[in-house]
């Protein structure tokens, strides 16, 4: 692309105004060749995003198994992540109480949330 583009500049002058629009044609139209190779390997849900996944999944399934084993182990309902924002890397699902919420504003609760708790 960069020397498509060098190229029509150095010879711009030279150029009648039918080449000169077929060259920026071809110009705009690599310029779109590598936005949408940019997109398919950089962008959300391309290569290198599946590949990382494909990579540190198995790290971070690992790492949530032996958290989840380690609270029940130690009798823990809770294990926090202090560092950044709060967020808890285990939580008992005995003490999730979405589905009383649910049925107290009047609606059924989803009959997989009930079994999962038990």
């Amino acid at each position: 692309m960069e020397k498509l583009y060098r190229a029509y500049q150095n010879d711009h002058a030279l150029l009648s105004e039918d080449l000169r629009r077929r060259r920026e044609d071809e110009i705009v139209n690599k310029e779109k060749q590598v936005k949408e190779l940019q997109r398919q390997r950089f962008g959300f849900g391309g290569e290198l995003e599946k590949e990382r996944t494909r990579l540190f999944q198995p790290i971070q399934d690992r790492i949530a198994k032996a958290i989840e084993a380690f609270a029940k182990a130690q009798g823990f309902d809770f294990i926090v992540d202090k560092g950044g924002e709060m967020a808890f890397l285990y939580a008992n699902p005995a003490l999730d109480k979405s589905n009383d919420i649910i049925t107290r504003l009047g609606y059924k609760p989803n009959p997989a949330l009930l079994q999962q708790n038990q």
